[in-house]
């Protein structure tokens, strides 16, 4: 199709272009204390997973994953359908249509009630996948509504900080094929686990417990000390990026019940985020996947190449567009936010460049807001505003990397209220 005829297909749709990490071979303890289960390729079945976010407050929502995220993909590729719990009460109602329920270091206490439906659920032969978080991060979460559910289990969070990469791995399911555990989670770490009872540690880091399992009446649970392993595959994964892609799939196909086996992910992650535009097998046709760039900037900002650099590296690279969004801050400057873009555009159409340049901006004196695109810059301290500002100039206001600050959770919070677009999926 014509780059002049470009179609902007916003659906619910998001393609993240991600390279895999390649995990070199790590010496580490393997202790053999339970008996692996073993399952022949062909007992694998499908099971319904739910992922629970009515629990989240201050942000933690960033953190959870949910049916639109990488853990949720990398499920979805190996068989599983996956869901998430926004508003309702995690009750026998809502838990009887699911087989494995998914909490990440709830912020808001379960009731009574909940707590007997999640243990209900798990007795009766759900399973049940528990994150924790590190002690005093600078967000403000805590364990302390996790270990209500846990220490039915025998399992409860420590006060404390662990950052450091484990390596010792008990011989079981949810270790098959992992050669590393970093609990790292960008500003967060994880924490270590006490295990009481029947409960077992599976992974460990010297002499503390860091992912712990247990078989409880007919189901099973899984508790891991930190999130960071569900999330980061690739972005910021450093080496550890294949093992905990290997640790995610191992941990659902153990609660599952399911054969162990590697994980095979394609380069590409296509996560598919509700129904998105009703378009005819027909009209999906016309529409091609383009590459590109989106927030970035050049020297007009704290970027470190020029407009003109930058749209040569972009030609170089044979991307199709390039979305530019130079800061922009309260006070009118000469040169900043949509000037960068505006200088790249006008080289492009001079030339006539098979580049597809769009002009937009990063609001910077509020919580980091892109807007694209636009025609002229936008001045503003206030969030309301430099949202609205950007509607008004035909734009799509979008909300930037909001794991970065804990300030940032209340804006998350707030993201329909202030008729945000879109957020970045990193």
């Amino acid at each position: 199709m014509p780059r002049g005829n470009i179609k902007y297909l916003l659906s619910g749709i998001l393609i993240l272009t991600l390279f895999l990490t390649v995990v070199p071979s790590t010496q580490s303890s393997q202790i053999a204390i339970v008996e692996i289960d073993t399952y022949n390729s062909s007992d694998f079945v499908s099971k319904n997973i739910l992922f629970d976010e009515s629990h989240c407050q201050n942000g933690s929502a960033v953190w959870a994953p949910g049916n639109a995220s990488m853990f949720s993909w990398l499920l979805g590729e190996h068989g599983y359908s996956s869901f998430t719990n926004f508003n309702q009460s995690l009750d026998s109602g809502i838990l009887s249509g699911f087989d494995i329920l998914v909490i990440f270091f709830p912020q808001i206490a379960l009731t009574a009630g909940e707590l007997a439906a999640v243990e209900g659920f798990v007795s009766n032969g759900g399973g049940l996948l528990l994150a924790g978080i590190s002690y005093g991060n600078l967000w403000g979460f805590t364990n302390n509504y996790l270990d209500d559910i846990s220490t039915t289990f025998g399992i409860r969070c420590n006060y404390d900080v662990i950052n450091s990469e484990a390596t010792t791995f008990v011989d079981h399911n949810v270790t098959y094929e992992v050669t590393s555990w970093y609990p790292k989670l960008d500003t967060m770490g994880g924490c270590s686990l006490n295990v009481t009872g029947s409960a077992e540690s599976v992974i460990k880091l010297d002499d503390k417990n860091m992912t712990v399992v247990n078989d409880y009446g007919l189901g099973r649970v899984v508790v891991s000390g930190s999130s960071g392993p569900f999330i980061f595959y690739r972005y910021e994964s450093i080496t550890y990026g294949d093992s905990h892609m290997q640790f995610s799939l191992n941990v659902i196909d153990w609660l599952a019940g399911n054969p162990e086996r590697s994980f095979n992910v394609p380069e590409i992650a296509k996560i598919t985020v509700g129904h998105g535009p009703s378009l005819s097998p027909a009209e999906v046709e016309e529409y091609s996947l383009f590459v590109g760039q989106y927030h970035d900037h050049t020297t007009h900002s704290d970027g470190q190449s020029t407009p003109e650099d930058m749209l040569d590296s972009g030609l170089l690279r044979g991307m199709d567009f390039m979305v530019m969004t130079d800061h922009a801050h309260k006070n009118p400057t000469p040169i900043e936010g949509v000037t960068g873009g505006q200088a790249m555009k006008a080289i492009a159409e001079a030339y006539n460049l098979d580049i597809h340049i769009v002009v937009g901006t990063e609001l910077s004196s509020i919580a980091h807001t892109t807007g694209f695109p636009l025609t002229e810059n936008i001045w503003t301290d206030d969030q309301q505003e430099g949202v609205d500002e950007i509607h008004a100039q035909g734009g799509m206001a979008t909300f930037s990397h909001p794991g970065i600050s804990p300030n940032y959770g209340e804006v998350m919070d707030a993201f329909e209220s202030y008729g945000f677009d879109a957020v970045e999926v990193i």
